[in-house]
């Protein structure tokens, strides 16, 4: 059997074709492995195991010996997968990357945290799966017995952030790096848990959109510390891309937990934020409709961000847009003016964007918003617009 790892699957992301990887799979395993393919989340940040070959005999790709990459506290565990293609029933061995793992394992020990190979089932198809993961939940357990060997004061801060917070230990990933006596980083990803269901409904939201905070630590006594947001791609293009968070800085003062908490609130007042302008948007949208419904040409009643009119003012007819941004109502509308006659250039009518200096108020109700930056258009803005569309019309 050949299966392939998709393009957008592989651990560099790239699309070419020539990084296709097309897995020959021995048809005793591939029930195994079409499991591992099907899995799209994994760990904390909801990536996916990776497959490739990692054997060759005479340049010919085994069938049964594979690299897999596994994604971990925003690192990637690459693992070999051996098994005996003539008797799959005794179950795979593994080769780690780490060497310190699992290099002289008390079997008691071994049993009880991965069962699941000590016990390999060939008759389930989720059975590699599960011996991934338990091996993966054990190797978490080898880092946090490593961190209290090494990790200084660390150890205080991961003890209190899962006995003084609400963070669970199913909500932590941590790593030394590298994988040697005396490691030189520490890192920490942790799941920030809000609820994102307050946001406003969009299509793509799904279980596996999650925010985690990945800290690293380094220097001596651990003071060099970097705080990264980790965003899921839907979650993205509703709050923003991380950079937008400005996350205050870290010290060796500031405890991890208090650290936590703060971040947990800065982006619980993020949707707070955007929940409130999705409100306002609609608002005003559904209150332009009122007041002039029959000039409506279009508007968005998804996300409530522009609405469109056709309107007449001494015979000069004209189209005015809104366009609302998510920081609305503290950010005033974009309100562009538009010729029905003339066109600036071969494709498209003239047009204008006012600046920002009509009346405005974030604080107004939509209706004395609306009705008050109407007014100021006809005063002010319609008459030069009319004159400009005409001197700058295309001839």
């Amino acid at each position: 059997m050949e299966l392939q790892n998709s393009p957008c699957n592989s651990p560099n992301g790239s699309n070419s074709k020539s990084n296709k990887n097309f897995l020959k799979i021995n048809s005793n395993l591939e029930v195994y492995f079409n499991r591992i393919f099907k899995t799209k989340f994994f760990g904390l940040k909801c990536g996916k195991i990776i497959l490739n070959h990692t054997c060759a005999n005479n340049g010919i790709l085994s069938e049964d010996c594979f690299r897999v990459s596994i994604p971990y506290a925003n690192q990637i565990l690459t693992w070999t997968v051996y098994f005996n293609i003539r008797n799959p029933d005794l179950g795979p061995d593994f080769d780690f990357d780490d060497k310190f793992f699992l290099n002289d394992p008390d079997l008691d020990d071994f049993e009880k945290n991965v069962p699941s190979l000590m016990n390999w089932d060939s008759e389930d198809s989720n059975s590699l799966l599960k011996v991934i993961t338990e091996l993966v939940l054990y190797y978490k357990k080898y880092q946090v017995d490593y961190l209290y060997k090494h990790g200084g004061h660390l150890v205080y801060e991961y003890d209190n952030l899962l006995s003084k917070t609400e963070i669970c230990d199913e909500d932590v990933e941590m790593i030394l790096l590298p994988t040697v006596i005396n490691p030189s980083e520490v890192h920490f990803l942790i799941r920030i848990a809000v609820d994102f269901s307050r946001l406003p409904k969009k299509s793509y939201l799904c279980n596996y959109d999650i925010i985690v905070l990945h800290i690293m630590y380094r220097g001596n006594n651990w003071n060099r510390i970097t705080p990264q947001l980790l965003i899921s791609k839907n979650l993205e293009e509703i709050l923003g891309e991380s950079n937008n968070f400005h996350l205050p800085p870290v010290s060796t003062e500031r405890h991890l937990m208090d650290y936590v908490l703060e971040i947990k609130k800065l982006v619980s007042t993020k949707i707070d934020s955007i929940i409130l302008s999705s409100r306002k948007r609609k608002e005003f949208v559904n209150t332009a409709l009122c007041l002039q419904g029959s000039s409506v040409v279009e508007y968005d009643n998804i996300e409530f961000s522009f609405i469109s009119f056709l309107l007449n003012h001494k015979d000069f007819y004209f189209f005015l847009h809104f366009h609302l941004t998510p920081n609305f109502p503290i950010q005033p509308p974009k309100i562009t003016l538009q010729s029905c006659y003339h066109l600036a250039n071969k494709d498209e009518l003239y047009k204008t964007t006012l600046s920002n200096n009509f009346p405005y108020n974030p604080l107004w109700e939509p209706e004395q918003m609306f009705t008050k930056i109407l007014i100021y258009l006809i005063e002010n803005e319609i008459s030069t617009f009319q004159t400009n569309s005409i001197k700058n019309k295309r001839t």
